[in-house]
Parts: structure tokens; sequence; C-alpha cells
């Protein structure tokens, strides 16, 4: 497994691409397979072994605010070299499997054994024209993005432990929002507001609603702009200000159980949505904007409703028929279809029909 090196792979960790490479590698070892990962020195998975290609997470080692130029030099470097220990080690595994950012790098490693290379994000033209210059075992996280791939690629939807975000059918009366408060700005220089943290404020305040929101601020200057000037007494930031997240995965689950909703207000095209996924599990509905790969992931009407993108009328009137939405239908959507089980048994699958037909080798 080639880990994205950014952060460490652990239980703890809440970024998604090392959160879902150490759930499937948590699965594929239950399933008696052996796992080695090649991320950075402090993962940890039990029962895998771990290569490192970093010490840790390229983010605690490299100054964030060095020039673009050393930052694109150093990441080339670490990305290299977790290349060339995945070529030297391919002849002793059946798959390697990618995780890995960017996406293309691995795909010119010189490997004894099939790569599968799953993408996180949603291609742009250049990522196109690059991902065909290559035979590659593509999988993609929905059909939002197999729609904008001009290679040829398998869906197989992220998977969540439907166990930790358990179920709860009382509710409390607050909305959530749990995002990224992005360090990106618009052509106009200002913040970009990716995750859309500006217009589940809105909704608060024209229902006169309570908002919990929460997340990772890769900009203290943009939480100042963006999110702080709004904040009182019926709209709350809960946790400190920090590039990761700063609630324990057990706080989050206690604020997705007790929402009334949680707003996806994200002004990106999602490639998925794990946010909506895990709100669900536990039995709470969504407001989603129609962004990407939301209409897949929540059931409109039943476990609760897509609207149209910085439409706040839209959003209002999902809000007034958000008590139509069962708990139960939230809860049961998320786990017959993105249960970390049926993730596993997917990319099982995929592995198996590359090696042939062949089972993968037990541990």
């Amino acid at each position: 497994m080639l880990a994205p090196l950014e952060r460490a792979v652990n239980e703890n960790q809440t970024a998604a691409r090392p959160r879902l490479v150490f759930d499937l590698s948590v699965e594929l070892i239950k399933q008696g397979h052996q796992v080695a990962l090649v991320g950075t020195a402090d993962s940890f998975v039990k029962g895998a072994k771990i290569i490192p290609a970093i010490n840790k997470g390229f983010y605690e080692v490299q100054n964030m605010q060095a020039s673009p130029t050393s930052l694109t030099s150093s990441w080339l470097c670490y990305l290299t070299k977790q290349a060339k220990i995945a070529e030297k080690l391919s002849s002793q595994f059946d798959i390697c499997h990618s995780h890995t950012k960017p996406e293309l790098l691995p795909l010119m490693a010189k490997l004894e054994c099939p790569l599968v290379t799953t993408l996180h994000l949603m291609p742009d033209t250049l990522l196109n024209e690059t991902l065909s210059l290559f035979k590659a075992n593509l999988v993609v996280p929905s059909k939002a993005v197999q729609q904008k791939m001009k290679t040829r690629s398998l869906v197989i939807y992220h998977g969540i432990d439907t166990n930790l975000y358990s179920f709860k059918r009382e509710k409390s009366d607050y909305l959530f929002w749990l995002g990224r408060v992005s360090m990106a700005k618009n052509k106009q220089g200002k913040f970009a507001d990716e995750k859309g943290a500006l217009w589940a404020i809105k909704l608060a305040k024209a229902t006169k609603s309570k908002l919990i929101m929460s997340g990772n601020i890769e900009s203290k200057e943009a939480f100042d702009q963006i999110i702080k000037p709004s904040l009182s007494n019926k709209i709350k930031w809960l946790g400190c200000i920090s590039f990761e997240q700063p609630l324990k995965k057990q706080e989050v689950v206690k604020l997705y159980q007790k929402a009334k909703a949680v707003l996806i207000t994200s002004q990106l095209e999602e490639t998925f949505c794990l946010v909506a996924v895990e709100a669900q599990s536990c039995g709470t509905p969504v407001i989603a904007f129609d962004k990407g790969a939301l209409k897949e992931v929540v059931k409109h009407s039943k476990t609760g409703f897509i609207v149209k993108p910085n439409g706040l009328p839209e959003m209002k009137n999902a809000l007034k028929k958000i008590d139509s939405i069962k708990p139960d239908d939230c809860q049961q959507w998320a786990k017959e279809n993105f249960s970390l089980n049926k993730m596993a048994e997917n990319y099982i699958q995929l592995y198996q029909k590359i090696l042939g037909g062949r089972s993968l080798a037990p541990s």
C-alpha cells in the first residue's frame, strides 16, 4: 500500500486519504491478507509492516510557508523515494495499491506486480492527458469522478466504520458544519472559502438556528475573515485553531449523532464526501449543495436534501422539511452502501480480477 505522505496513517487520523488507507488495510488484514505500508515512519496499522519513505508527515517536517519551488522540490524527492521503495519490493507482493498524491507518479515506477491507483481528486484536463499515457488500473470513488475521466476507470465507493459512527435517533436543535478552512485564494485575492462555511452561517442567521462548526484551519487569517466575525451565542466554533482537525473522532461522532442536520456547503466538485456518509450512519440527515458526488452519497428526500449550490431559499426550504427524514433510513442507506466491509470486498474482487482469478496470498 502506497500511503499519502502528508500525514501519518493511524487510527486517530481524521484526514480523508490516510484514514481510508488505514481502514482498508485493517479490513484486508482481518481477512487474512498481508499488508505492507510505504508511508511515514510514525504510521501504525496493527499487523501491517511499515516501510518509511519519510520520518513524519510532510506537513510536519516541511515549513509550509516556504517558497512554492522549495516545497515542490522537497515533495518530489519524497515521492520519488516512495516510488523507488515500491519498485524494489514489488516482487514480494501480489498487488501494489497507491493512494499517494500526485496519483500519476507511481505509474512511472517499474513494478514487478500489478499497480492499482485510487484517484482521490477531480481530474482536470492536464491530469487526464497525463493519465492517458499509461495503461493503468484506475479506481475512482464516485460516478461524478468517472464522468470526468478520459481513461477507463472503476467506481469503488469509500467505506466508513459504521460501528464507530453509530446510530442515535434522538436529536437536539442545532445544525452541524464540519470542514476545512482553506488557505486558497480566488482570482481577486480573497480567501476562496472552498468548503462554503459562509453559506452554513447564512442559513443559520436566516433561520435563527443554532450552528456548531469545526474543522481544520489552514490559515488563521482566513478563519478571522470568514468565520470569526459571525461567531456568537448561536454560532459557535469548537476546537482550537489548528492545521489538523482539533476534535477527536468520538467528539465528532457525538456532534453528528445529536445534530438536527449536517450541512455540506462545498464550493468544490466533491469526489465523494465522508462527512455526509458519517452523518447518515449516525442517523442524521444531510442538507448538501449539488456538487460532484453528493447526489450519489445522499439519497434526496430519503436521507437528506440535495439543493442548488449557493441557493439560500432552497436551503431554508430543505431545513423546513428536515423532520420528514427518518433517522433509520439514513443509517440503513449508509450501512448498505458505504461500509468498510463492502469497500474491502470490492477491492479484493478487483485485485483477484487483475490477477486472473488467482486468490491473494494469505499472510
